[in-house]
């Protein structure tokens, strides 16, 4: 194989992982998995295909035969035919092949060697989930809300839910419930006046109206622009959050002249936390749920991002999903198409010895 074929610093990469246990790096390959009869039963191939008329393809699948030796793909966490026909997806592929990498040059270490199928690196099964947990990142910057994609997210969404309540529940209580909000609906459009008003309610305590106005003002179209949909978390059985229960009649209209009517709905209300065991395991248990939510929405390659900001802890937001008194907002899951995908950070502490320490 020609030096050439890894000349970006990327493929450098991933073949210096290879090279450094002695394992032949990912094949260059034109072939199809359909159809081909010398398939393994079930398997998740890394391919890079330089062929493809738009430059290099990335993929990472997950692949299953029939008892007829025909494949189907069963996941499909980066494909395309051109990384520059996709350049909204494109940073999600180079990282997925940048940890494709870590987890192939890891392997050794954890004793579970990746099947080597005529030259093709095959990744086991609990490789590939390894693979997307480790790769997910949180999104702060979103590529602009395309409208065209509306249906796919909110199936993407309920795929989200549905993971999301397959997380630990000691007793089955069942205590989450999941608010889906998509962009332009009239939830959407109160929800991002109450992202403005609550931004504006802080900031007018340590800043001019004018500089609180600006502020509030640049967050609001943030969220409007770029965010295309929601997911509250809401969890039962909690402790009194409000003493302020049943809440008035929410206005068309809020006056911001009104300082006392405004203030009552968009002020921070403080945190109650749970009290008894069982609240603290429900809490808990949303909480596992929303992060099964966001490996959902992130291999469908989905940007999300967990937020627990001022905005889940005043009146109007409860008031717009239509809390209980006893109900406990865990967080609203912002979604959309990732503009930057952030790098790993780099971790203070370290596995071996002090994250994890053998006793």
């Amino acid at each position: 194989m020609s030096a050439n074929a890894f000349r970006s610093p990327l493929m450098q990469q991933i073949a210096a992982a290879t090279r450094s246990h002695n394992r032949p790096p990912l094949v260059f390959s034109s072939s199809r998995l359909s159809g081909n009869k010398n398939a393994s039963p079930e398997r998740n191939e890394a391919t890079v295909n330089s062929s493809s008329p738009g430059g290099q393809r990335v993929c990472l699948k997950t692949t299953k035969s029939d008892s007829c030796g025909h494949t189907s793909s069963r996941h499909a966490f980066s494909s395309a035919n051109s990384l520059e026909s996709l350049p909204q997806l494109s940073t999600r592929y180079l990282s997925s092949m940048h940890q494709t990498a870590h987890v192939i040059s890891n392997s050794t270490t954890r004793g579970e060697e990746p099947r080597v199928n005529d030259g093709t690196i095959e990744l086991m099964d609990h490789s590939f989930l390894q693979l997307s947990i480790q790769s997910r990142r949180t999104t702060s910057n979103f590529l602009p809300v395309d409208v065209s994609r509306i249906p796919t997210l909110k199936n993407s969404m309920t795929r989200a839910v549905e993971c999301a309540t397959c997380a630990p529940n000691h007793r089955r209580t069942e205590p989450t419930t999941y608010y889906k909000i998509v962009t332009d609906t009239d939830a959407c459009n109160r929800l991002i006046d109450i992202c403005y008003n609550v931004a504006l309610c802080r900031n007018m305590k340590k800043r001019t109206r004018e500089e609180a106005h600006l502020n509030a003002q640049s967050k609001m179209e943030k969220w409007k622009d770029t965010i295309a949909g929601y997911i509250v978390v809401c969890v039962g059985h909690q402790p009194v959050q409000d003493d302020e229960y049943p809440y008035k009649s929410f206005p068309q209209e809020m006056m911001q002249d009104s300082h006392e009517n405004f203030s009552y709905w968009y002020d921070t209300i403080p945190i109650r936390p749970p009290q008894t065991e069982r609240q603290l395991e429900d809490y808990a248990s949303a909480c596992a749920s929303i992060q099964n939510m966001l490996l959902s929405l992130h291999s469908e390659n989905w940007g999300s991002k967990w937020a627990t900001g001022p905005i889940i802890r005043c009146r109007a937001m409860r008031s717009l999903i239509g809390c209980k008194e006893n109900d406990a907002i865990a967080g609203i899951v912002m979604i959309g198409d990732p503009k930057v995908i952030p790098r790993e950070w780099n971790r203070r502490r370290k596995l071996q010895g002090d994250v994890m320490r053998e006793l």
